[in-house]
């Protein structure tokens, strides 16, 4: 596990699981002027360099870790000081990509060169969030001005824009916060619900209610998960009648938790009820905190689930439910788990805003 602290010890720290010991993955920026407080944006790590822009937001710095050396590119001017998207940089084959200000910015990894790509025409929108595909960037464009946005694909061959708006259904006032890319399309998640591309009509179209496969439930999506020809979704049903899946919240409204496995090549949604000792949060978070959390781990051999109290283990081939509750010693009164992630050495870990949770479980 990384984390970017900037403290007066590290830039970045790494978190040995077997050692169960934090240790500097990157050591301290060098002094700049005009030293600023706070952690630098991580931008991209791998084992052999970590990207990191400065908290002065001045500097793109490399950290080689074969050689123990920084090296710093300059933000171009338009980029200083610049404000980041909350999805503000992702990394493809060949480039690394900043969403900063209202312009998409290309970072060249053969000849550390800064260009500055095209916006759409259709000015005055700020990039929010940005996700990479093989062939495209695809961003939220949100206007300053309103609570409006837009979809955009940015095509990495013709380096040109598409845009979706209301025009073609893409719920531009519904709150989207989040996009999520598949390889083959797009989802749109939002408090407004759920939203599809179809690449075939151009056109995006709500799929809520397939989650659930039944339109008089109130499904409430809590993740979603590109797993190579399938997505996977973990959606909470509201009104769920039947009993051997049914669970009751503090109101003692019948809810069901749904583990829903879609294959793109068929366009069929599949799922998997879990039994009602594999909970969720009651209350779901707002989908703008979405890109903070990862309740899915999609493994080969089975799924995790973040749940209430541990984890909710669902077995691909056997397809049946198992549940690892946390110890009794941490989970007074539960451990509502947000992430979960297995480190290197095949541990699991479970974190949530306060604490992290290791489990013997492989």
């Amino acid at each position: 596990a990384y984390i970017a602290t900037g403290d007066e010890t590290a830039a970045v720290r790494r978190y040995d699981s077997r050692a169960r010991a934090w240790s500097v993955a990157a050591p301290p920026l060098p002094p700049q002027p005009g030293d600023r407080h706070g952690p630098p944006l991580l931008v991209s790590l791998d084992s052999r360099r970590l990207w990191l822009v400065d908290p002065q937001r001045s500097s793109l710095w490399e950290w080689d870790r074969s050689r123990g050396a920084w090296s710093s590119f300059p933000l171009p001017a338009p980029l200083r000081g610049a404000s980041v998207g909350r999805g503000g940089g992702v990394r493809t084959d060949d480039a690394l990509f900043l969403a900063m200000g209202s312009a998409l910015w290309r970072f060249d990894l053969a000849s550390r060169a800064w260009r500055r790509e095209t916006m759409p025409v259709r000015g005055g929108f700020h990039l929010d969030q940005i996700a990479a595909d093989p062939s495209a960037i695809w961003g939220l464009l949100r206007s300053p001005l309103s609570a409006q946005r837009v979809a955009g694909r940015w095509d990495r061959l013709t380096r040109r824009w598409t845009l979706w708006g209301d025009e073609q259904d893409f719920p531009e006032y519904a709150n989207p916060s989040r996009l999520v890319a598949d390889g083959t399309s797009v989802w749109a998640l939002g408090s407004g619900g759920l939203f599809r591309l179809d690449p075939a009509a151009g056109r995006w179209q709500p799929v809520i209610t397939l989650l659930s496969g039944d339109p008089d439930v109130q499904a409430y999506l809590g993740e979603v998960v590109p797993d190579g020809a399938q997505t996977w979704f973990l959606i909470t049903s509201v009104r769920y009648r039947t009993a051997a899946t049914t669970l009751r919240d503090g109101k003692d409204r019948p809810r069901a938790l749904v583990l829903v496995r879609h294959d793109r090549a068929s366009g069929t949604f599949e799922r998997f009820y879990a039994p009602g000792d594999v909970e969720v949060s009651s209350g779901l978070l707002p989908f703008f905190y979405f890109a903070e959390r990862r309740k899915l781990l999609i493994e080969k051999d089975a799924v995790w689930v973040a749940t209430e109290n541990g984890a909710g283990r669902w077995d691909r081939r056997s397809r049946t439910w198992r549940t690892i509750p946390a110890p009794d010693t941490v989970s007074r009164g539960g451990f509502p788990a947000e992430r979960i992630v297995r480190g290197a050495d095949g541990t699991l870990w479970f974190m949530n805003g306060h604490s992290v949770l290791r489990s013997v479980e492989r």
